[in-house]
């Protein structure tokens, strides 16, 4: 609840300090007098912008400030705890101040804040009704929103299912839409992979498999050779030493130095013989020789392998580098997947928590509908509507973040006509009137302290500007009502009553506020308002 005002040259304002207490203040004044400021400096401490040229000619500097009453809700406790400021013990104090080069400052609690966070705070305090704040019913989740409010049902619990639905699906809908391109890319990556694991290159030296395959293809080559000296010394004495034989049975004949060729032929043949044990020998040697054909293969097919990805990756480093990277790449594929299948069971069951929240909602409304519908019927009897009839409907609606439900006021005005939906089809006169009936039937439902009502009475007169009189008196029991009216009905029901005036002095013009304590003073007012004695 607003406690205190202090204006200070802000405007035609000098300098006014306003107390108020519960019930119901109407501010009334000359058009002209300066009610705008009224509202401006309650807009301001809302979390309006403060601009240089809302301080008043001649000076340098104005500010505003406002006390209200501690509001024993979580949403401020909450609030307190996010901005990180102490909970004030029972009042809340608020100050805007600026100075003629656009500096503003802004405190709560004597603490320096920003904007945006006061404008947090702001609707926690007051609510402001401006002249054509009924046309609010004609938005399209208005009768929602206000029954809501009157049922007390809260679509949190909704919200946030809802929210982890649409979340849930729109990540379901861009994992399904990558699974085409993941499938192919998985298939290339493993086929990669295989490849790298084929060839052994992370796990083996390739220069050690070259050595190796060089000594496999000495230990062919020796072997091959071997094999052939054998095939030759088996097959029996060499076609020359047999040719030399014969040489030497007749070299007597062809030869005087028979002996010495004799003795020649004999020494070759020793050293056939010889050469053939010698072989022998080797031949011993060379069984020790062990050739793997099956490896020496292996080896060259990795060999050619291991030199293909060099090709492609570079360094035996960069194959390594390049299949870490690729193994990261098929894990978090097969994450994504894995997230796929988990996301379709958490949708399902989230969907489920959705649906039923839903339905406890539309049960919920289904019983405030006729309860709201019955007082605002009998609060717009009140206010000379005798034959009024007022009816809620909820039909089924595509889901949205207030649910799956469609609320639609309608009104028969008169006996005989048809029933019209609120949104559509209702006059300016109705409408403003059904907005009154609903902030009376909400009154003690908010958890808003304080409401001001701008001008709401416009267009109203007789006996219906008495009934709205009555009515923002009785909501005075229940909140702070604060009333800006020109309407003598209206402001005498008020329980307080708060004059504004000009007044001229050397040639400076001032906005008085002040607080009308006597009857006389009503009374002069009230006369003044119906144009008796012309303005005071």
């Amino acid at each position: 609840m607003l406690r205190t005002l202090r204006i200070h040259n802000l405007v035609l304002v000098e300098k006014s300090v306003i107390t108020f207490s519960s019930g119901f203040h109407v501010i009334t004044g000359e058009t002209g007098a300066g009610k705008s400021v009224l509202l401006s400096a309650l807009g301001i401490i809302l979390g309006d912008k403060l601009a240089p040229s809302s301080i008043r000619t001649g000076e340098t500097t104005a500010s505003i400030e406002a006390e209200f009453d501690l509001p024993k809700t979580p949403a401020i406790q909450n609030f307190f705890k996010e901005a990180k400021i102490p909970l004030p013990q029972k009042t809340i104090l608020i100050r805007r101040e600026i100075s003629a080069n656009s500096r503003t400052k802004t405190f709560l609690c004597e603490k320096p804040i920003s904007l945006s966070l006061l404008q947090k705070l702001g609707p926690y305090l007051i609510e402001l009704s401006h002249q054509h704040s009924y046309l609010n019913l004609q938005k399209p989740q208005a009768p929602q929103e206000f029954l809501d409010l009157f049922g007390k049902i809260s679509v949190h619990s909704f919200q946030e299912s809802y929210t982890q639905v649409c979340s849930l699906q729109k990540e379901i809908e861009l994992l399904q839409s990558e699974i085409p391109l993941q499938a192919t890319e998985k298939e290339a990556i493993i086929k990669k992979l295989e490849e790298i694991e084929r060839s052994g290159i992370l796990s083996t030296d390739d220069h050690s498999l070259f050595k190796e395959v060089q000594n496999f293809e000495k230990i062919k080559e020796t072997l091959v050779l071997g094999s052939s000296i054998r095939a030759q010394l088996e097959e029996g004495e060499h076609p020359i030493l047999q040719q030399l034989s014969l040489l030497k049975k007749d070299a007597h004949i062809l030869c005087k130095e028979y002996e010495d060729l004799s003795a020649t032929i004999d020494h070759w043949e020793e050293s056939y013989h010889h050469l053939k044990a010698g072989y022998h020998i080797l031949e011993e040697k060379l069984a020790t020789l062990e050739y793997n054909e099956p490896r020496h293969l292996q080896l060259e097919e990795q060999l050619i392998a291991i030199h293909k990805l060099h090709r492609q990756y570079g360094s035996s480093q960069h194959v390594k580098e390049t299949a870490e990277i690729l193994q990261d790449r098929l894990l978090a594929i097969e994450k994504s997947e894995e997230r796929f299948l988990l996301l379709q069971k958490e949708v399902l069951h989230e969907q489920e928590t959705c649906h039923r929240l839903a339905q406890e909602l539309r049960d919920q409304r289904t019983k405030a509908a006729p309860q709201l519908a019955a007082q605002i019927e009998k609060t717009l009897t009140t206010l000379n509507m005798p034959h009024v009839r007022f009816e809620i409907t909820i039909t089924s609606a595509p889901r949205s973040s207030s649910g799956d439900d469609l609320v639609n006021f309608w009104i028969t005005p008169n006996v005989g006509e048809r029933s019209v939906d609120v949104q559509n089809a209702v006059s300016g006169g109705e409408l403003s009137r059904i907005f009154l009936a609903l902030q009376a039937s909400l009154a003690n439902r908010s958890s808003v302290p304080t409401i001001l009502f701008d001008e709401l009475d416009a267009g109203i007169g007789g006996i219906t500007a008495h009934a709205v009189g009555s009515l923002l008196a009785t909501m005075g029991e229940e909140r702070q009502v604060f009333a800006i009216t020109h309407l003598v009905q209206v402001a005498s029901k008020a329980t307080t009553h708060i004059r504004l005036s000009k007044t001229t002095v050397n040639g400076r013009t001032t906005t008085q506020i002040e607080q009308l304590r006597s009857r006389q003073q009503k009374e002069k007012e009230h006369q003044r308002m119906v144009g008796i004695h012309g303005p005071s």
